[in-house]
């Protein structure tokens, strides 16, 4: 072994006699179920941590490197999370709250994680990003809010109350029923985010906005106001926010108009976050159909080439570009996803074999849903390997995946049952009433059909098929 018990307790004794403060020199539990701890709770120490049902009462998390922490059903009172990495946890059904003493979080990172039910009453958060965070059904009350933003996070059925917003950043983030309650926010947010004006205007009560220095308007004032910053905007080219003001006036000829040449600054000047977050933004407003998307897309690859692009650039161009592909052609709704990959027989030789294939695949899709447009191509040859990415509801999904199985993965499942008709016919089975799922064969054609979906291949094609697999996402 290369440590034992003794020679852990004498590291953490090391390791907590170094630190400029000695809060605690015991360790504290990996997983814990309903405990209690105080102010000597060792919060400096805790590592990817799980605890469920456990109430922290002046407890101190400083410097620790929290990452990966869950906490379910706990409660935080007059807690003190001060320069903590919390990245990539999850509070579930948590409360973060002031009882008697200030309950603090300071210039720590809770980015990349989730936030489920969870509360925030009277805390006093300051220097502590939320960036790239699912925030749902969360209760954010009477709390202070300094020097910190929201980026890039989905904030749905939440509620703000009793809250002063103006010191704080919200940008590129997506609203969805989100109350505000006697809240302050800052005017210049307005435009920075998907649905916040909506929002604001359906489930806003004594919503006042912030400007200038100490100085407020109502939100009807904000909202009249906006649309003459347009100018500076295009000016600065800060066409997120432009696209955001034309919508407030539903001038969607102005959008569509204005798209390509974002686009172009966006990608020459390789700014490639930025063109992701404009992409989110096209999609959620739906005032682009498939083909315009497509056209989109066509800009940023046209007009990059990899080989120009430094070894900095590149590297973010090849990350953000699969995200931008996802967003703008594989799946515009955010719908779940089923990759399908067919293995077949044919040979470089056979190159019309593989054409017949492919047109049956995409006639059977679109047949049966031509809301759908699958992404169809070929990954490998010698023999051939087929792709097919598709985005649409789960029991679409669900539905067009038991089809392929049935007509190509499950092939030497329904010949061993034709094999044996025969012996079925022998036994005389009682028959049973029709069923939703039924399979046929007839001599030059495979027949499956489930609900009112059905798909048909040609013998040729079926043959051609060695297997199938498929994983929904």
């Amino acid at each position: 072994m290369l440590s034992n018990n003794n020679s852990l307790s004498a590291s953490y004794d090391l390791f907590s006699s170094l630190q400029t403060n000695n809060p605690s020199k015991s360790v504290p539990p990996r997983y814990a179920k309903n405990k209690s701890f105080d102010s000597s709770f060792p919060g400096m120490f805790i590592y990817k941590p799980k605890y469920e049902f456990c109430r922290f009462t002046g407890s101190v998390f400083e410097r620790p490197s929290g990452e990966s922490t869950v906490l379910f059903h706990c409660g935080l009172y007059d807690c003190i999370i001060q320069d903590a990495d919390f990245r990539f946890c999850d509070f579930e059904y948590t409360t973060f709250e002031t009882l008697e003493k200030k309950c603090i979080i300071k210039n720590s990172n809770l980015s990349y994680g989730t936030l489920f039910k969870s509360k925030f009453i009277g805390v006093d958060i300051s220097g502590t990003p939320f960036r790239e965070m699912v925030i749902e059904s969360c209760v954010f009350k009477d709390c202070i809010f300094n020097s910190f933003g929201f980026e890039r996070t989905i904030i749905q059925n939440c509620s703000f109350e009793n809250i002063d917003m103006s010191r704080i950043v919200f940008r590129f983030c997506e609203f969805d029923n989100v109350s505000f309650k006697n809240a302050t926010i800052h005017i210049l947010d307005l435009a920075k985010n998907f649905g916040l004006i909506n929002e604001l205007i359906n489930h806003g009560e004594n919503v006042r906005i912030y400007y200038n220095n100490d100085c407020f308007m109502s939100l009807e004032e904000a909202l009249r106001l906006l649309p003459q910053l347009l100018p500076y905007y295009l000016d600065k080219q800060e066409y997120y926010y432009v696209i955001n003001i034309l919508m407030l006036e539903k001038r969607i000829e102005d959008i569509i108009t204005i798209l390509p040449k974002a686009f172009e600054f966006y990608t020459g000047s390789k700014d490639f976050s930025s063109l992701q977050d404009l992409c989110s933004l096209v999609v959620k407003l739906d005032i682009c159909n498939q083909k315009q998307l497509k056209q989109l897309y066509d800009i940023i690859t046209n007009q990059i080439s990899a080989n120009n692009l430094s070894y900095h650039e590149l590297k973010s161009y090849v990350s953000y570009l699969e995200n931008i592909k996802n967003i703008l052609l594989d799946n515009p709704n955010g719908y779940p996803c089923a990759h399908l990959h067919f293995y077949t027989k044919i040979e470089p030789n056979e190159i019309e074999k593989t054409f017949l294939l492919l047109q049956e695949i995409e006639k059977s899709i679109t047949t049966n849903y031509p809301s759908i447009s699958p992404r169809i191509q070929i990954s490998h040859h010698s023999p051939y390997e087929i792709e097919v990415f598709i985005s649409a509801l789960l029991p679409e999904l669900l539905t067009l995946c038991q089809l392929f199985y049935y007509a190509f993965g499950g092939v030497k499942s329904l010949k061993d049952i034709i094999d044996s008709r025969h012996e079925k016919t022998e036994k005389k089975p009682k028959q049973l009433p029709l069923q939703k799922n039924i399979i046929k064969k007839k001599s030059k054609k495979v027949s499956v059909k489930i609900g009112k979906a059905c798909f048909e291949y040609s013998k040729e094609s079926i043959e051609e098929v060695e297997s199938m697999e498929y994983l929904i996402s």
